[in-house]
C-alpha cells in the first residue's frame, strides 16, 4: 500500500517529557521513543514550522532550508489598547504558575522595588503547582500582588487594557503569546532574554 502524495500538516504536542518519564518510572524505552519521535519530526517533513526561531536544544538540528517560522497570531479585536492615566504603576503577568515561568524571580524583583520605595500594584493571572509558594512569599514580604487565578481570554484582554507593564520572567519560553497579547493592549513588555521571547 502506498500513501497518497498529499501535503500533510502534523501539529506538535507540547508535553513535559521529564514529567511523563517520571510518571512512567523513567523507562529507558520511553526515553528512546522520544528520541526517535524527535528525529522523525525534524528529518522526515519537507518543512518544519515553529512559532519562533528558538528551537529546543534537546531536539535534533533542523536544516535551515526546511525551517519556517510562523509566529502565533492574536485577535486584535479582543486584545487592543486604551488610554491609561492613573498611579501607581500597574504591572501584570500571566501564565502557568510553574518554576520554568520564573515568577519567583519576579517576586524577588518586586521585593527589591518595594524596599527602594517604589509604588506599584501587580496582577498575576494563572494557576499551577507553585501557587502556595508564591502566596507565602507575597504574604511574607507584604507585596502589593493580587493572585487572580485562571481567567478567560476575554477577561484577560479587558484587564490588560488597564495595565502599564507586562512582565514575563520565564527561564525558558518557546514563543510567549501572552507577551504579544499584552503588547497589543498597550502594555510595555519587560521580559527575559530567553528562547522565542527574543523574536
Amino acid at each position: 500500500m502506498s500513501l497518497p502524495n498529499i501535503p500533510t500538516i502534523i501539529p506538535s504536542i507540547d508535553i513535559d517529557r521529564g514529567q511523563v518519564i517520571n510518571l512512567l518510572l523513567a523507562s529507558i524505552a520511553l526515553e528512546e521513543l522520544f528520541r526517535k519521535l524527535d528525529y522523525y519530526a525534524v528529518t522526515c517533513p519537507k518543512k518544519v514550522v515553529t512559532v519562533s526561531s528558538f528551537v529546543d536544544p534537546k531536539l535534533p538540528p533542523i536544516a535551515k532550508e526546511k525551517h519556517v517560522v510562523v509566529h502565533s497570531g492574536i485577535d486584535t479585536s479582543l486584545f487592543h489598547p486604551k488610554d491609561k492615566s492613573y498611579l501607581p504603576v500597574r504591572i501584570a503577568t500571566s501564565g502557568f504558575l510553574e518554576y520554568h515561568k520564573g515568577y519567583d524571580l519576579l517576586l524577588d524583583a518586586l521585593t527589591i522595588l518595594k524596599k527602594e520605595g517604589y509604588q506599584y500594584e501587580v496582577l498575576m493571572f494563572g494557576a499551577g503547582s507553585e501557587l502556595e509558594a508564591f502566596q507565602s512569599m507575597i504574604k511574607k514580604e507584604n507585596l502589593p500582588v493580587s493572585l487572580r487565578g485562571h481567567v478567560s481570554r476575554d477577561v484577560l484582554a479587558k484587564e490588560l487594557q488597564d495595565i502599564d507593564i507586562f512582565v514575563q520572567s520565564s527561564r525558558i519560553e518557546n514563543f510567549g503569546l501572552s507577551i504579544t497579547e499584552a503588547m497589543a493592549c498597550g502594555c510595555v513588555p519587560v521580559c527575559s532574554k530567553v528562547g522565542g521571547i527574543l523574536d
